[in-house]
């Protein structure tokens, strides 16, 4: 007995880069799966590809913990196989796969291309899924897989990241591992939403960089006055949110202002913050990844903001929100019956990040 895949994870392609001239490289295919039942973790997988792969019943239900790139779908199955004792059956036209439990009779490994080599590195803090992860859910942003990687799959039972690619490439994957993998620490982020015109804004004379998003401006430095001015001077209102303390690499809920009792209003801003540390102390960096996504006043999805953005321990990071975004944060601050502001409203939201330091 089998069972389809008709279940949904979140799965995502990502794609090589080439030099100009070179021929194209493979695309490399992502999964990341933190304990969902296997039916699940690679239903996405399945259809993303063109796929058809049946799962037996009896490993249907098994929880995945795990994340895995390759340029090759069946070397992803293969490796999830692998961590459930079972193993891929695979159909001669290549599109169609079966996981059954036991061991294959000694299948051989995907072939990779002449000169491809492999290394196994140990994990001593990271969660080896999550480390893999990161390139599935990122891959452009600040620590980016490096060229020449064709593959990593990761093993949390054995601590262990395998990693194939060209002789210069695993390097530089090792000294991104041993540059991550640094001991558990909390991070405290705290800071504020200001609302305030777009004159008074620039009377702050910040600098602001372009974002991966292009309405989203940001930037970053030590901004401990920042705020003190812009109340002594009226120079917005300002909504200051509880700090919270996460664990490395752990999300964390930023709160916002609750929407006013306003009839068929159903505005929403979720933010999430994932930190990473990298550097020893007293000279951490953090390097905060940041996901922003509301809904409008009739419930409907606008664009979002989502990026990471690296900063020194303590310092801030400054990020000017789109309107679409800032639309319902104005609404909360306006009193009920005041007339709309006839200058342009806009939103600055400040994060800070301290490492949490033990006591000697």
């Amino acid at each position: 007995m089998y069972r389809f895949l008709t279940t949904t994870l979140f799965v995502l392609a990502l794609f090589a880069g080439r030099a100009p001239g070179a021929e194209p490289k493979a695309a490399l295919r992502g999964l990341v799966s933190q304990g969902q039942p296997l039916s699940d973790a690679l239903a996405v997988f399945a259809k993303a590809h063109g796929l058809t792969v049946l799962v037996d019943a009896t490993l249907a239900t098994r929880p995945l913990w795990t994340a895995a790139v390759a340029n090759e779908p069946l070397a992803v199955l293969r490796h999830v196989a692998a961590g459930l004792g079972a193993h891929v059956e695979a159909a001669a036209d290549g599109k169609t796969f079966v996981l059954r439990p036991g061991k294959a009779d000694a299948a051989p490994p995907t072939p990779g291309p002449p000169g491809e080599q492999q290394l196994v590195l140990g994990v001593r803090y990271l969660r080896p899924s999550r480390f893999v992860g990161w390139f599935v859910a990122n891959p452009k942003e600040i620590y980016p897989l490096p060229p020449g990687v064709a593959a990593a799959f990761a093993d949390d039972n054995q601590k262990q990241v395998t990693v194939r690619g060209s002789a210069e490439a695993l390097p530089d994957f090792r000294n991104l591992l041993q540059l991550l993998d640094q001991p558990p620490q909390e991070v405290r982020l705290n800071g504020c939403f200001v609302v305030l015109s777009q004159a008074q804004l620039e009377q702050l004379g910040i600098s602001w960089a372009a974002g991966r998003n292009p309405q989203a401006e940001t930037s970053t430095g030590v901004y401990d006055k920042l705020v003190a001015r812009i109340v002594r001077d009226r120079l917005g209102t300002v909504y200051v949110y509880p700090a919270v303390v996460t664990n490395n690499g752990e999300p964390a809920q930023i709160a916002t202002p609750t929407a006013p009792a306003t009839p068929g209003q159903a505005d929403s801003l979720t933010i999430t913050a994932i930190p990473r540390v990298t550097g020893q102390a007293p000279n951490e960096s953090i390097t905060l990844r940041v996901d922003i996504t509301a809904n409008g006043p009739a419930g409907e999805t606008v664009p979002g903001v989502s990026g990471a953005y690296r900063f020194r321990d303590g310092e801030t990071l400054a990020i000017l929100l789109p309107d679409e975004v800032a639309a319902g944060m104005i609404r909360r601050f306006a009193p009920p019956t005041a007339d709309p502001p006839a200058e342009r409203q806009r939103v600055m939201l400040l994060i800070t990040g301290k490492v949490v330091r033990s006591e000697p």
